[in-house]
Protein backbone atom coordinates (compact mmCIF):
# COMPACT_ATOMS: atom_id res chain seq x y z
CA UNK A 1 0.00 0.00 0.00
CA UNK A 2 2.87 2.42 0.86
CA UNK A 3 4.51 1.75 -2.52
CA UNK A 4 1.20 2.45 -4.26
CA UNK A 5 0.79 5.91 -2.66
CA UNK A 6 4.47 6.70 -3.26
CA UNK A 7 4.04 5.94 -6.96
CA UNK A 8 0.94 8.17 -7.16
CA UNK A 9 2.83 11.02 -5.47
CA UNK A 10 5.72 10.76 -7.93
CA UNK A 11 3.31 10.84 -10.88
CA UNK A 12 1.52 13.95 -9.54
CA UNK A 13 4.87 15.69 -8.97
CA UNK A 14 5.95 15.00 -12.55
CA UNK A 15 2.62 16.26 -13.90
CA UNK A 16 3.01 19.48 -11.89
CA UNK A 17 6.47 20.07 -13.37
CA UNK A 18 5.22 19.42 -16.90
CA UNK A 19 2.38 21.98 -16.53
CA UNK A 20 4.52 24.73 -14.96
CA UNK A 21 5.25 27.70 -17.28
CA UNK A 22 8.72 27.88 -18.76
CA UNK A 23 10.54 30.98 -17.42
CA UNK A 24 14.14 32.00 -18.02
CA UNK A 25 16.34 30.98 -15.09
CA UNK A 26 17.61 34.55 -14.67
CA UNK A 27 14.08 35.93 -14.21
CA UNK A 28 13.02 36.70 -10.67
CA UNK A 29 9.46 35.51 -10.03
CA UNK A 30 7.80 37.78 -7.49
CA UNK A 31 4.52 37.42 -5.66
CA UNK A 32 1.55 39.26 -7.15
CA UNK A 33 0.94 40.65 -3.64
CA UNK A 34 4.34 42.39 -3.71
CA UNK A 35 3.74 46.14 -3.24
CA UNK A 36 7.19 47.41 -4.26
CA UNK A 37 5.95 48.20 -7.77
CA UNK A 38 3.93 51.40 -8.06
CA UNK A 39 2.38 52.64 -11.30
CA UNK A 40 2.09 56.39 -11.86
CA UNK A 41 0.08 58.23 -14.53
CA UNK A 42 0.95 61.83 -15.43
CA UNK A 43 -0.38 64.52 -17.76
CA UNK A 44 1.53 67.67 -18.72
CA UNK A 45 -1.16 69.88 -17.13
CA UNK A 46 -4.71 69.82 -15.81
CA UNK A 47 -6.76 72.16 -18.02
CA UNK A 48 -6.75 72.06 -21.82
CA UNK A 49 -8.33 74.12 -24.54
CA UNK A 50 -10.68 72.33 -26.93
CA UNK A 51 -8.59 70.30 -29.37
CA UNK A 52 -5.32 70.87 -27.51
CA UNK A 53 -3.10 67.73 -27.33
CA UNK A 54 -3.02 65.95 -23.97
CA UNK A 55 0.41 64.52 -23.14
CA UNK A 56 0.01 61.27 -21.14
CA UNK A 57 2.78 59.16 -19.57
CA UNK A 58 2.60 55.97 -17.50
CA UNK A 59 5.58 54.95 -15.37
CA UNK A 60 6.33 51.98 -13.15
CA UNK A 61 8.38 52.73 -10.02
CA UNK A 62 10.36 50.32 -7.86
CA UNK A 63 10.05 51.26 -4.18
CA UNK A 64 11.87 48.12 -3.06
CA UNK A 65 15.49 47.48 -2.16
CA UNK A 66 16.30 45.20 -5.12
CA UNK A 67 15.97 45.46 -8.88
CA UNK A 68 12.74 43.96 -10.26
CA UNK A 69 12.28 42.37 -13.67
CA UNK A 70 8.78 42.29 -15.14
CA UNK A 71 8.16 39.71 -17.86
CA UNK A 72 5.45 40.65 -20.39
CA UNK A 73 3.94 38.15 -22.77
CA UNK A 74 3.21 40.70 -25.52
CA UNK A 75 4.61 44.00 -26.75
CA UNK A 76 1.98 45.87 -24.72
CA UNK A 77 3.13 47.02 -21.29
CA UNK A 78 0.46 49.56 -20.29
CA UNK A 79 -2.92 51.00 -21.20
CA UNK A 80 -5.24 53.86 -20.25
CA UNK A 81 -8.92 54.65 -20.44
CA UNK A 82 -10.60 58.08 -20.50
CA UNK A 83 -14.14 58.01 -19.11
CA UNK A 84 -15.29 55.35 -21.58
CA UNK A 85 -14.79 57.76 -24.52
CA UNK A 86 -11.28 56.55 -25.35
CA UNK A 87 -9.18 53.44 -24.79
CA UNK A 88 -5.56 53.59 -25.92
CA UNK A 89 -5.32 49.91 -26.89
CA UNK A 90 -8.61 49.88 -28.81
CA UNK A 91 -8.03 48.37 -32.23
CA UNK A 92 -4.30 47.97 -31.59
CA UNK A 93 -2.20 44.94 -32.45
CA UNK A 94 0.43 43.73 -29.98
CA UNK A 95 2.61 40.81 -31.13
CA UNK A 96 3.16 37.90 -28.74
CA UNK A 97 6.76 38.23 -27.57
CA UNK A 98 8.62 37.80 -24.30
CA UNK A 99 9.53 41.29 -23.15
CA UNK A 100 11.71 41.91 -20.09
CA UNK A 101 11.46 45.26 -18.29
CA UNK A 102 13.90 45.73 -15.40
CA UNK A 103 13.12 48.49 -12.90
CA UNK A 104 16.12 49.40 -10.72
CA UNK A 105 15.69 49.81 -6.98
CA UNK A 106 14.49 53.34 -6.28
CA UNK A 107 14.09 54.01 -10.00
CA UNK A 108 11.37 54.09 -12.62
CA UNK A 109 10.74 52.95 -16.19
CA UNK A 110 8.49 54.55 -18.76
CA UNK A 111 5.83 52.08 -19.90
CA UNK A 112 3.74 54.28 -22.17
CA UNK A 113 3.90 57.78 -23.62
CA UNK A 114 1.09 58.98 -25.85
CA UNK A 115 -0.45 62.21 -27.13
CA UNK A 116 -4.25 62.15 -26.99
CA UNK A 117 -5.79 64.64 -29.41
CA UNK A 118 -9.18 64.69 -27.62
CA UNK A 119 -10.68 62.36 -30.21
CA UNK A 120 -13.09 59.67 -29.02
CA UNK A 121 -13.13 56.06 -30.17
CA UNK A 122 -15.83 57.03 -32.67
CA UNK A 123 -13.49 59.63 -34.19
CA UNK A 124 -15.20 62.78 -32.87
CA UNK A 125 -13.91 65.69 -30.79
CA UNK A 126 -14.95 65.08 -27.18
CA UNK A 127 -17.19 67.59 -25.41
CA UNK A 128 -15.87 70.12 -22.89
CA UNK A 129 -15.93 68.96 -19.31
CA UNK A 130 -13.96 67.07 -16.66
CA UNK A 131 -12.50 63.68 -17.60
CA UNK A 132 -11.07 60.91 -15.47
CA UNK A 133 -8.01 59.11 -16.86
CA UNK A 134 -7.28 55.62 -15.50
CA UNK A 135 -3.93 54.07 -16.39
CA UNK A 136 -2.42 50.72 -15.55
CA UNK A 137 0.39 48.28 -16.20
CA UNK A 138 -1.14 45.35 -18.06
CA UNK A 139 -0.95 41.82 -16.73
CA UNK A 140 2.47 40.25 -17.17
CA UNK A 141 3.73 36.71 -16.70
CA UNK A 142 4.74 37.46 -13.13
CA UNK A 143 2.42 40.32 -12.11
CA UNK A 144 -1.32 41.04 -12.27
CA UNK A 145 -2.48 44.40 -13.65
CA UNK A 146 -1.32 47.28 -11.43
CA UNK A 147 -3.42 50.47 -11.54
CA UNK A 148 -2.28 54.04 -11.03
CA UNK A 149 -4.22 56.63 -9.10
CA UNK A 150 -6.77 58.28 -11.44
CA UNK A 151 -5.90 61.67 -12.92
CA UNK A 152 -8.55 64.30 -13.70
CA UNK A 153 -8.26 66.82 -16.52
CA UNK A 154 -10.59 69.56 -17.71
CA UNK A 155 -11.18 70.54 -21.32
CA UNK A 156 -12.15 74.20 -21.45
CA UNK A 157 -10.97 77.52 -22.90
CA UNK A 158 -7.89 79.79 -22.93
CA UNK A 159 -7.26 83.20 -21.35
CA UNK A 160 -4.93 86.07 -22.22
CA UNK A 161 -4.01 89.27 -20.37
CA UNK A 162 -2.28 92.52 -21.33
CA UNK A 163 -0.75 95.67 -19.79
CA UNK A 164 -0.38 98.94 -21.73
CA UNK A 165 0.94 102.36 -20.73
CA UNK A 166 0.03 105.89 -21.78
CA UNK A 167 -2.20 108.15 -19.77
CA UNK A 168 -2.57 105.74 -16.90
CA UNK A 169 -2.24 101.97 -17.17
CA UNK A 170 -4.72 99.92 -19.15
CA UNK A 171 -5.01 96.23 -18.27
CA UNK A 172 -7.13 93.73 -20.19
CA UNK A 173 -8.35 90.16 -19.82
CA UNK A 174 -9.49 88.27 -22.92
CA UNK A 175 -11.09 84.92 -23.64
CA UNK A 176 -9.13 83.75 -26.71
CA UNK A 177 -10.42 80.18 -26.60
CA UNK A 178 -13.59 78.71 -28.05
CA UNK A 179 -15.69 78.23 -24.90
CA UNK A 180 -17.30 80.57 -22.38
CA UNK A 181 -15.15 81.33 -19.35
CA UNK A 182 -17.21 81.41 -16.15
CA UNK A 183 -16.53 83.02 -12.77
CA UNK A 184 -13.46 84.94 -13.95
CA UNK A 185 -11.66 86.44 -10.97
CA UNK A 186 -8.37 88.25 -10.47
CA UNK A 187 -6.51 91.35 -9.44
CA UNK A 188 -4.28 94.17 -10.67
CA UNK A 189 -1.52 95.42 -8.36
CA UNK A 190 0.58 98.54 -9.05
CA UNK A 191 3.35 99.49 -6.65
CA UNK A 192 6.66 101.33 -6.54
CA UNK A 193 7.59 104.88 -7.47
CA UNK A 194 9.87 107.23 -5.56
CA UNK A 195 10.08 106.12 -1.92
CA UNK A 196 7.54 103.38 -2.74
CA UNK A 197 4.64 105.78 -2.37
CA UNK A 198 2.53 104.32 -5.22
CA UNK A 199 0.20 101.45 -4.35
CA UNK A 200 -2.96 100.62 -6.28
CA UNK A 201 -4.93 97.39 -5.99
CA UNK A 202 -7.98 96.48 -8.05
CA UNK A 203 -9.98 93.23 -7.77
CA UNK A 204 -12.43 92.05 -10.40
CA UNK A 205 -15.08 89.35 -10.66
CA UNK A 206 -16.88 88.58 -13.95
CA UNK A 207 -19.65 86.00 -14.13
CA UNK A 208 -19.15 85.10 -17.81
CA UNK A 209 -16.59 86.00 -20.45
CA UNK A 210 -17.79 84.83 -23.86
CA UNK A 211 -15.59 83.74 -26.77
CA UNK A 212 -13.37 86.62 -28.02
CA UNK A 213 -14.77 88.93 -25.32
CA UNK A 214 -12.45 91.16 -23.30
CA UNK A 215 -12.74 93.30 -20.22
CA UNK A 216 -10.40 96.21 -19.52
CA UNK A 217 -9.67 98.65 -16.74
CA UNK A 218 -7.57 101.83 -16.68
CA UNK A 219 -5.82 102.77 -13.46
CA UNK A 220 -4.05 106.08 -12.78
CA UNK A 221 -0.97 105.89 -10.60
CA UNK A 222 0.25 109.38 -9.60
CA UNK A 223 3.89 110.04 -8.85
CA UNK A 224 7.39 109.55 -10.23
CA UNK A 225 9.71 106.59 -10.72
CA UNK A 226 9.81 102.92 -11.60
CA UNK A 227 6.67 100.91 -10.90
CA UNK A 228 5.75 97.25 -11.07
CA UNK A 229 2.41 96.19 -12.54
CA UNK A 230 1.09 92.68 -12.16
CA UNK A 231 -2.19 91.10 -13.14
CA UNK A 232 -3.57 87.62 -12.51
CA UNK A 233 -6.77 86.06 -13.87
CA UNK A 234 -8.36 82.75 -12.91
CA UNK A 235 -11.39 80.76 -14.04
CA UNK A 236 -12.48 77.15 -13.48
CA UNK A 237 -12.55 76.77 -17.28
CA UNK A 238 -8.90 77.57 -18.10
CA UNK A 239 -5.41 77.70 -16.68
CA UNK A 240 -4.74 80.77 -14.55
CA UNK A 241 -2.59 83.40 -16.26
CA UNK A 242 -0.17 85.87 -14.70
CA UNK A 243 1.66 88.86 -16.19
CA UNK A 244 4.07 91.36 -14.64
CA UNK A 245 5.79 94.38 -16.21
CA UNK A 246 8.19 97.06 -15.05
CA UNK A 247 7.21 100.58 -16.24
CA UNK A 248 8.03 104.22 -15.44
CA UNK A 249 5.57 106.89 -14.30
CA UNK A 250 5.91 110.68 -14.56
CA UNK A 251 2.95 112.29 -12.81
CA UNK A 252 0.25 110.12 -14.48
CA UNK A 253 2.02 109.36 -17.78
CA UNK A 254 3.25 105.76 -17.87
CA UNK A 255 5.99 104.49 -20.17
CA UNK A 256 7.37 100.97 -20.70
CA UNK A 257 10.97 100.27 -19.72
CA UNK A 258 13.26 98.61 -22.25
CA UNK A 259 13.69 95.83 -21.42
CA UNK A 260 10.42 95.85 -19.55
CA UNK A 261 11.23 92.73 -17.46
CA UNK A 262 7.94 91.23 -18.56
CA UNK A 263 7.05 87.93 -16.92
CA UNK A 264 4.22 85.93 -18.42
CA UNK A 265 3.15 82.76 -16.68
CA UNK A 266 0.47 80.13 -16.89
CA UNK A 267 -0.39 78.26 -13.72
CA UNK A 268 -2.52 75.18 -13.17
Amino acid sequence: MVRKWLAIGIILFLIDIALAPSIDANTSILSSEDDDLIVVLQTDKQIYQMGEPVDISIYVENHGTEDITIVFGTAQTADYNIDSVYLWSYGGYFPAIILYVTVPSGGQRLLLHHIWNQISISGNQVFPGTYQIIGWMVQSLNYPPIYAEPVYIKIGTEMNIGIHGGIGINVSISNIGNLIATNVEGYVLIKGGALGLITLLKHFDVENLTVNESISETLYPYGFGRISIEICATTPDANAVYLRKQMFVIIFFVYPINPSNEILGETQ
